[in-house]
């Protein structure tokens, strides 16, 4: 698998920033442009998370003042179709996960279409 161009890496990890903290200035319509009609998440909790759901948590954290601080890091990418990336990074926060999505190019926008966290240190 080849790495895609630069500039395809940075708009998605731009895009991975919105997800993790959107920001009171994002609508909902904003936030379902950035996500696959068939996306799918299993959090770092297990849990599975459709789209709606993960909208309707999107929403919640974008009106919510911050809480803590978090970093998005070692990001890594592979084009695996000239429409399909899987990215891959380290997240911290009060603990530390490994992510990994899939995004999808439609329609000239990228769309995440599955997201999964692994825990790999906790501060409990």
């Amino acid at each position: 698998m080849k790495p895609p161009p630069a500039d395809v890496v940075a708009e998605l990890a731009r895009r991975e920033a919105i997800l993790h903290r959107p920001g009171p200035t994002l609508s909902r319509s904003d936030l379902a442009r950035l996500i696959d009609p068939a996306f799918v998440e299993i959090g770092a909790s297990a849990r599975r998370w459709d789209r709606e759901a993960t909208l309707a948590l999107l929403e919640r954290r974008r009106d919510a003042p911050p809480s803590g601080s978090w970093r998005a890091r070692d990001f890594e990418a592979f084009a695996l179709a000239p429409d399909l990336v899987l990215l891959l990074y380290a997240f911290e926060s009060d603990r530390t996960t490994l992510r990994s999505s899939l995004w999808r190019r439609r329609e000239g926008e990228w769309k995440i279409v599955f997201h999964q966290g692994t825990i790999v240190s906790s501060s409990d």
